[in-house]
């Protein structure tokens, strides 16, 4: 049982934490604070597994409670895109999930293969972290509606697209969690 629970947080849940904390840190360009980050994400995302474990409100849920982290943590740096943001990593990650999940054989003959890409594909945004970062800031700078300032996006099509990307997920979830309920 101990074993059990050790091998799926090292294998399971400790990757998935990085990588939502690296994302974070990446997109957000922090700089102070990163350990407290890490403890208050991999809290949440353990309590979480633990109190409603295979339920899709948890990965919704998780999304509101680092919202609610960022706003503990870095108050007037938090805001309400990063909900955005942390709903597009979750989405990357689930679709990369099943994707791998769809590839196993019946016999499980090559899931620790796709185990393993899976961790890999994870983490490969990070090589485009520069890009994130700015695509991030631009995405920030037009969220909010300047009437003063001519820009080419306006902000309700920012905030549209979020909106959609948000749906979008839903979506994918529920799908995923019927073919998996009928398999």
């Amino acid at each position: 049982m101990i074993k059990n629970l050790m091998i799926s947080f090292l294998l399971g849940m400790l990757p998935e934490i990085i990588y939502f904390v690296i994302f974070i840190i990446t997109i957000k360009n922090i700089k102070e604070r990163k350990k407290c980050l890490f403890l208050l994400i991999t809290l949440a995302y353990v309590l979480g597994v633990i109190f409603l474990r295979y339920k899709t409100i948890f990965y919704f849920s998780f999304i509101f409670i680092v919202y609610a982290i960022l706003k503990i943590l870095y108050k007037n740096r938090a805001d309400i895109m990063d909900i955005s943001a942390m709903s597009i990593s979750t989405l990357y990650l689930t679709i990369i999930s099943g994707i791998c999940y769809m590839c196993i054989h019946p016999d499980d003959s090559n899931y620790w293969l796709l185990y393993l890409l899976n961790r890999i594909l994870m983490f490969l945004p990070f090589i485009f972290s520069k890009t994130l970062r700015k695509l991030y800031q631009k995405c920030r700078s037009v969220w909010n509606r300047n009437r003063n300032k001519n820009e080419g996006i306006k902000s309700i099509t920012v905030r549209n697209t979020s909106i959609l990307i948000i749906a979008i997920f839903i979506a994918i979830v529920n799908v995923g969690i019927s073919i998996k309920l009928n398999m």
